[in-house]
Order: C-alpha cells, then structure tokens, then sequence
C-alpha cells in the first residue's frame, strides 16, 4: 500500500502527483501507475493516465473546478487498492492575472498608423506583469493581436493602417496566468493628423426652383483637426429660423431652406477652416416668383381731360424671369373700384392712359408681369383729376364775308382775345340756314389762320355763319354770327322783274304801290321817273 500521496504546483489546468511506491509489490514487478481524477460535472472516476514512475504532471482540468485524484498499483496478477488524495483540491493558479490597463488612448495618428498610450494596471495579479497585448479590430472583423511589447512599455505603435477606415483598439497586461481584462476600448479613425479643409463639391449643384418649394444642400468636409464650417449668403451668415436648417456634424454640414422665398436667391458660400487653412465654395440658388413691385416714383404727366401719362423704373428684381409686360389699373373716385385701364407692349416703363371722364378723378397703379405671376403694385400717392391744364379760347371777333358766289363764301375774322393757354392749332367754320336752328360744321382751318372758305352753298338761300377758335382744350365759344347772306353770284347784270310792273287804273285820292324785285350783283342802284323826271320822295310819295 502507497504511505505518500501528495499534489503539488496547482494551477488552473493541472498540477504535479508524487506517490511512494508500494512497501509489497505482490510478488511480481509493478509494471505501471494508473492515475484517475474525480471528474467534477459527473462525479465519477475517469483515467488520466498511465506512469511508470511515482509521479505524475497532471495536464487537461478546468479551471476553477475541484479535484480528486487516486492512484493504484498494477502488476501482472491485477490492480492494487487505490490510494486517494485526502482532500480536494481546485485548479487554479497561485497567482492571478494583472488588473484592467486604464486610459488608453491615441496619442498620435496619421492616414496608416496610430499611436496608443496606457497606464499600467492597479494590481499585477501577484505575478510580475511580463507584457501587454495589443489587440485591434475594424467594424466588420473580429479582435486580432497586432502587438505585444515589453512591460516597461506603456506604449505602442500600431502601423498598416488603411485611410479612413475605422478601427478598435485594446491592451491587456499578461503575467504568467496570462492576459488579464483588456481595457476599454480605444477608437480611432485612420486619418491625417494635420491636413487642410476641403469641401467635397459633388452635391454642390445650382438650384432652380419656384417659390413655396424646398432645397437642401449636403455636404461632406475633410480636414484635421475637424474643421469649422459656415454657411453664408452674399456677405451675411446663414442664420437658422423658422424655414432654415443649419446643421453642422463632424466632418459634414446641412443647410436646408423650406418654403423657399425670392429673397432665398443668390450665391451660397460654405467655407471650413482649421489651423492649417481654408476652403470654401459656392453653388447658386435661384427662386423664381412674380417680380417685385416697379420702382417708384409713379409720375402722372400732361394730365388733360381725357388722358394722361404715367412713367416708372423697373422693379429691383424680375423674379428670375424677364418682365412681360406692365398692367395698368385706375381707381375713378366717383366708382370707388379699381378697373383696368392699360397694358403695355413688353417692358416699356410708360403708358399713355386714355379713356377718362372729364372732372374725375383718379388713383393709378401699375403691376409687372412675368410668367410667374403679377408684382404688388406701385400706386400714386395722391388722386389727379382729369382736366385740361389749360382752357378753351376765347371767342374770335363776328367774322366777316369778304367773297362769295352763287356757292360759296369767304370769311375773314379777328383773332380770339385769349388762346386759353395753349396755341391755337385752328378754327371751325359753323353755318345754318333760315330754314334750321341748328348750327352745322362748314369748315375746319389748320392752323392760326383767321380766314377761311366755306363752299357747297345752295344758290338762293339764306345763311349765317360763325367761328370756333381750337386749341388742345378743344373748341371754344362760338363769335357773334354774320349777318345772314343769301348765296348768289358775286357778278351778275340788273334784272327788273316786269311781272311786277302792271298797268292800274285808280281813282283820284287813292294809293297804289309797285313792289319790284330788282337782281344784280353788286347790288344796282335804282330810281324811279315820271314823264322823264325823277320821282323824289315827298309828303305822298315814297321811293325805297
């Protein structure tokens, strides 16, 4: 029977057994050794193995489980008793692994390595620390050592590095029970230490959109450190609201503008900048929409009683399309509605308006178009009212007939006292005969020409004849008519009509009278003879 049975140098996968060999070895040689062990999961005997020697290194356990351990004799007539360990024991090592390496982080880094820094851990486990293993791993891959460095290094270089890529890093401190508690973890990109902004350009493309819609721009930043990004409008920085986003993430940037106005219009600038310089790029944004209202002031000229003209300046923005035309609306005090009154023929920036009531009066406003839509309107600060800025002439003097025949007649007259403030450009020749009391037009005179000729009389009939002064105002008051004037020829010999020379027989202390018509022009003289004297009025006697 064995009298030793002792279990030495425990650690967490085995342990050394030595034995004394048996006092009788029953008459024949021991030929081997068998170990077993108390298996902890099933509670039963299973074999370690065979030694030809009193000893055995003991390899295979669990660590942190407890063990049993036997052994027996065997020669060629059988197995001895076996001899068991008198306690258990558990298999671990005498010592434990380094504590948890603290505050690891990059301390350097460029495009294809990065530099790691640590503390070395609290406790080293009651084994000297032997080293530290550094481990990696990218966001597909699983944790791989890189490196392991001696332990009076608490620092390491982790090179071939891919640009870019992220990556996970780890350290743990290793004694003889092995890697203890790897750190926390360390992340870091693959990227230049020091490089200068640069705007990624791709997404920068120009906008054209209409007003109410939305646009956005993304855009991608380089540099290290991380730059600083702004985004501006012409000279102003870009401000958030309650239509506009800015957003500014590492290495990125957003601005988006919803409902997008006119005002949204124009050169957007990004610009980034870090200790070792600057970038910046612009892209264009174009919101098209109706035009601004035309620019003031809105003039109202060569007001008359019918008309008048209006003038302005193109509005300060077109709203991204060219102007079409200008609407002109009025306002009649009198009607208390706005009604259109005029367009224009493309962009012309003045109108004459036609089309006004005598002595009323007006507001005007005016509106561009494009193919968007119509501006605000510009409107005149104040009402005009349509009337002549200057009046009518005054009468002329009662014209006078200085020619005629059987069907015309030529009149001369003088010259209105007053031109009522504008030249007079010419002269209406009104006429009516014995038979109408209304006054017709005979003639228009171009010009400040005082005379004038009127044809296409009847012969025998009666006439009068008057003038009208015109200036822009129009016709003024009419002069005082001619005397009337029948129409007949200006030359023509006497002729006594004898129907009217009939013999009479009266007698003494009657009256008689002969009423004759004599023509002739000019007019002939006449008289009247008894017995060849001439008969000169009397006391009975009456000669016209």
């Amino acid at each position: 029977m064995f009298r030793v049975f002792v279990v030495s140098d425990v650690h967490k996968e085995g342990c050394k057994l030595k034995w004394k060999r048996p006092k009788d070895d029953g008459g024949a040689p021991i030929e081997y050794y068998q170990v077993d062990k108390m298996d902890p999961e099933s509670g039963c005997w299973v074999p370690v193995g065979r030694a030809t020697e009193p000893s055995m290194d003991v390899t295979g356990l669990t660590p942190g489980k407890e063990y049993k351990f036997r052994v027996a004799a065997v020669n060629a007539e059988g197995e001895s008793e076996p001899l068991e360990t008198d306690e258990t024991i558990v298999a671990k090592n005498p010592f434990d692994e380094p504590g948890k390496v603290g505050n690891l982080r990059a301390t350097d880094w460029d495009k294809d390595h990065v530099d790691l820094a640590w503390t070395p851990p609290l406790e080293d486990g009651g084994s000297p620390v032997t080293g530290y293993l550094i481990e990696k791993k990218d966001k597909y891959g699983q944790w791989e050592k890189v490196a392991q460095v001696d332990p009076s290094q608490c620092k390491a270089t982790v090179p071939d590095l891919i640009e870019g890529q992220v990556y996970d890093f780890r350290v743990s401190a290793v004694n003889a029970a092995g890697p203890g508690e790897p750190s926390d973890v360390c992340t870091v990109t693959a990227k230049p230490r020091n490089q200068a902004p640069r705007i990624d350009r791709t997404n920068l493309i120009e906008v054209r959109i209409k007003a109410g819609q939305n646009f956005a721009f993304d855009v991608k930043v380089t540099g290290e450190p991380i730059p600083k990004t702004k985004w501006s409008l012409g000279r102003h920085e870009v401000k958030p609201s309650d239509r506009i986003k800015v957003s500014h993430v590492d290495y990125a940037t957003k601005l988006t503008v919803r409902q997008a106005v006119r005002s949204d219009t124009g050169t957007y600038t990004i610009s980034a900048e870090n200790i070792n310089g600057a970038d910046s790029a612009d892209v264009k944004v174009t919101v098209l929409d109706k035009p601004a209202p035309p620019r003031g002031p809105l003039k109202v000229d060569d007001v008359h009683a019918n008309g008048c003209t209006l003038k302005w300046q193109p509005p300060e923005d077109d709203g991204g399309a060219p102007i079409e035309k200008y609407v002109i609306e009025k306002f009649d005090e009198a009607t208390g509605r706005w009604v259109p009154a005029e367009e224009t023929d493309g962009p012309e920036t003045s109108v004459n308006v036609k089309g006004l009531t005598p002595n009323h009066k007006y507001k005007f406003r005016v509106r561009a178009v494009n193919k968007h839509g119509k501006s605000d309107p510009i409107t005149t600060d104040k009402s005009y009212e349509a009337k002549n800025p200057f009046d009518a002439p005054s009468k002329p003097g009662q014209p006078q007939i200085v020619d005629f025949d059987r069907d015309f007649v030529q009149l001369e007259w003088p010259r209105p006292e007053t031109d009522g403030g504008s030249p007079i450009t010419g002269y209406i020749i009104e006429k009516r005969d014995k038979y109408s009391d209304d006054w017709d037009k005979a003639a228009e005179i171009e010009g400040d020409v005082p005379a004038g000729r009127v044809d296409g009389l009847v012969e025998g009939v009666q006439y009068e004849f008057r003038v009208r002064a015109v200036n822009k105002a129009g016709p003024g008051e009419a002069s005082t008519a001619t005397k009337p004037h029948v129409a007949r020829p200006k030359n023509l010999p006497p002729k006594i009509d004898r129907k009217f020379m009939q013999n009479i027989k009266i007698r003494a202390g009657q009256n008689f009278e002969f009423d004759v018509p004599v023509i002739g022009e000019p007019p002939p003289t006449k008289e009247w003879s008894h017995k060849d004297n001439m008969i000169i009025n009397s006391d009975r006697i009456k000669n016209v």
